[in-house]
C-alpha cells in the first residue's frame, strides 16, 4: 500500500469500517461517495483501480455494480490502523 495515495487508503478503510467485506455488504460507488461527501465520479476511478489491484471485488446485483473488500483488501485496510 506504500504506492497508494490517500484517497484509495481512505476508501479501503471506509469499506472495512462499514463492514463491506462480503457480497451481502457490498456497496455502490454512490454509497461510498456519500461517506466522503463527494460526487460519485470523483471516486469511481479509485475504486476501479483498487479492484484491478485485487483489493476490492466487484459484483453485479440487479444491474448495479457493487464493491466489497477482498481478503487482500481486508489486510491492507487493517494495516492502516496498525
Amino acid at each position: 500500500m506504500q504506492d497508494m495515495n490517500d484517497a484509495p487508503r481512505k476508501l479501503l478503510a471506509t469499506l472495512l469500517v462499514v463492514g463491506a467485506q462480503s457480497v451481502a455488504k457490498a456497496m455502490t460507488t454512490h454509497d461510498l461517495a456519500k461517506h466522503f461527501g463527494v460526487q460519485t465520479a470523483d471516486i469511481e476511478s479509485d475504486v476501479e483501480a483498487l479492484a484491478r489491484r485485487g483489493y476490492v471485488i466487484s459484483v453485479m446485483r440487479q444491474d448495479t455494480k457493487l464493491f466489497y473488500l477482498s481478503n487482500t483488501g481486508i489486510l491492507a485496510a487493517s494495516s492502516v490502523y496498525s
